[in-house]
């Protein structure tokens, strides 16, 4: 979970195994990837502004996260600077 090459879904499934006691995906009535696409998907929904606002407000503190967080926070910084550079392209 600690690795720097972790993914986006292995970020969010750390993250989904630590905040939920018991997680399995057929709890939550999807596989990983398809909640990880899900939550891409809210990201996408959201303004430019918000998503830097989002940025901002964990940047500063990620890093002091004990794992799996620091890794899903940094994917996670990771993947809404790829939709705002996306939207700067014109994709």
């Amino acid at each position: 979970t600690g690795e720097e090459g972790c993914d986006w879904v292995c970020a969010y499934t750390a993250f989904l195994w630590a905040e939920e006691p018991g997680f399995t995906e057929e709890e939550f009535g999807g596989t990983v990837e398809e909640m990880a696409q899900m939550r891409l998907d809210e990201f996408n929904s959201y303004s430019t502004q918000m998503l830097l606002d989002h940025v901002a407000s964990i940047a500063p503190h990620y890093q002091n996260q004990p794992e799996p967080y620091r890794t899903y926070y940094a994917a996670e910084i990771t993947a809404i600077e790829e939709i705002i550079a996306a939207r700067e392209a014109g994709g």
